[in-house]
């Protein structure tokens, strides 16, 4: 077999692993807080009531502390070990749901945000190592191209529990009036999400270890630095005064990503006049996924003709498309719809099943738009330190997820609206001045879809 062809094999089994392991967080992510309340209501000694989003805090957190160390890891596990260690913490996190309790959840999840930072350190070495200078873009669409998919297939594994699993008839009462979720839902859920997410293990196991003689490791090889240097060139690196600027950016970006997965879905469950369509979190999960997808399909291709496509026009497009987003929930969801059930009207636009998933198709393009702009502007803000800006990028972005959903049981639908709007202006407008300031615009063209090695959910991270 010709190395080509070794080169695309690694890089499709890398792809259809990452699907896998994302596919089994995704197929969970966006109905965890609803589920953990209908755990408390059934057993309040067993977890808390907000533990779905003090897990997702957990994770996020535990990813941004592990990201400062993990690269260094890579020079003494290698990239295959890495991959093979971080997929298994996702699945262990994905097995403790079926002995639930509050102890073995969040140290589950603090294992799993330790592992998303692993499996991002390898996954980037190992793409590196099976690609040549000529086939790196080649294999980079191709892992997208696999991995891309795990939002659609993650919404159809929660589709598929929901329809195999007859409504809660014993449900507690003060469950009436949102989706309820009923023990055996739960364990046929996390038993298809941990079962994908195992699959993901055995592909990474199996994963291709030679190295070709024309690979990026050798053809054009990164100095190995020391510890304490790595650490002093990250630290100089988030000082810089062009970071700090487009820490706003950043920042922004983790906020609305945790909404988009974690905190947008749960108001399906807690509106009393949504509650009553059951496959709704899954439909609208599956919908992300096809809008991120379509709009990168669309950015790829214009990226290839118009200069400058990924940096300007699609912040730009990205950020138009949120604030429609953003009004329209704003004036169809529930004040309080985030944090309890309710019967509380929506202020001005009665919630529909239509509008809401129209609404997810809309924040899943925007997340094409804004997350491409934040990998082109992560290559060309400082060409000299990219490594350090992506890492930057990502510990920003994982922090204020963090910080978000540790938050969330305390803010109401205006002030997460608030806190949306005000930073994704604040940080296109830092993004814009970086533009303006350097030399970004007159940069060497970046092409985003051969630089985007995640789909952009994953990119939570990522």
């Amino acid at each position: 077999k010709s190395h080509g062809s070794n080169e695309i094999l690694c890089s499709l089994l890398l792809g259809f692993g990452q699907m896998a392991m994302m596919t089994g967080y995704y197929g969970s992510s966006n109905v965890l807080q609803s589920v953990f309340r209908s755990v408390n209501l059934r057993d309040p000694t067993r977890i808390d009531v907000h533990a779905g989003y003090y897990g997702q805090s957990i994770i996020y957190g535990a990813y941004t502390m592990a990201n400062l160390f993990t690269p260094t890891a890579v020079t003494f596990l290698g990239s295959k070990k890495m991959l093979v260690i971080g997929s298994s913490l996702f699945t262990l996190y994905l097995a403790s749901f079926f002995y639930l309790n509050s102890y073995t959840f969040y140290l589950c999840a603090g294992l799993m945000g330790v592992g998303y930072a692993i499996f991002y350190s390898g996954h980037g070495a190992y793409l590196a190592e099976h690609s040549s200078r000529a086939s790196v873009e080649r294999n980079s669409a191709l892992v997208l191209s696999a991995a891309c998919w795990s939002l659609i297939v993650g919404g159809g594994v929660l589709l598929a529990a929901s329809l195999l699993t007859p409504p809660a008839e014993n449900a507690p009462p003060s469950t009436k009036i949102y989706r309820d979720f009923s023990t055996n839902e739960i364990m046929l859920m996390f038993a298809a999400t941990a079962s994908i997410s195992f699959i993901s293990n055995i592909l990474f196991c199996v994963l291709p270890s030679n190295v070709g003689p024309d690979s990026l490791v050798y053809t054009s090889p990164k100095p190995k630095l020391p510890f304490f240097k790595s650490i002093y060139l990250m630290v100089d690196t988030l000082m810089h005064p062009r970071l700090l600027l487009l820490s706003f950016y950043f920042l922004s970006m983790g906020i609305f990503n945790g909404f988009t997965l974690g905190v947008f879905p749960t108001s399906f469950a807690f509106t009393k006049s949504l509650s009553s369509y059951r496959f709704l979190p899954a439909l609208s999960m599956m919908v992300i996924g096809l809008g991120d997808v379509a709009m990168g399909l669309l950015l790829s291709y214009f990226s290839r003709r118009i200069r400058n496509f990924g940096l300007i026009f699609s912040i730009t497009i990205g950020m138009a498309i949120l604030a429609i987003c953003f009004v329209i929930i704003f004036l169809m969801i529930p004040e309080m719809a985030f944090v309890h059930p309710t019967d509380e009207p929506a202020r001005y636009i009665e919630p529909s099943v239509s509008l809401c998933l129209l609404v997810s198709f809309l924040l899943g393009t925007a997340d094409a738009c804004v997350m491409t702009a934040r990998t082109v502007i992560s290559a060309v803000a400082m060409p000299e330190r990219r490594d350090q800006v992506f890492a930057v990028s990502k510990l920003y972005q994982s922090l204020s997820s963090a910080v978000m959903f540790f938050t969330a049981p305390a803010m109401t639908v205006s002030s997460f609206i608030f806190l949306l709007g005000g930073s994704c202006t604040l940080g296109t407008a830092a993004y814009f001045y970086v533009v303006s300031t350097t030399n970004c615009a007159k940069a060497p063209q970046v092409n985003a879809s051969a630089e985007i090695t995640q789909p952009s959910k994953g990119r939570n991270e990522d």
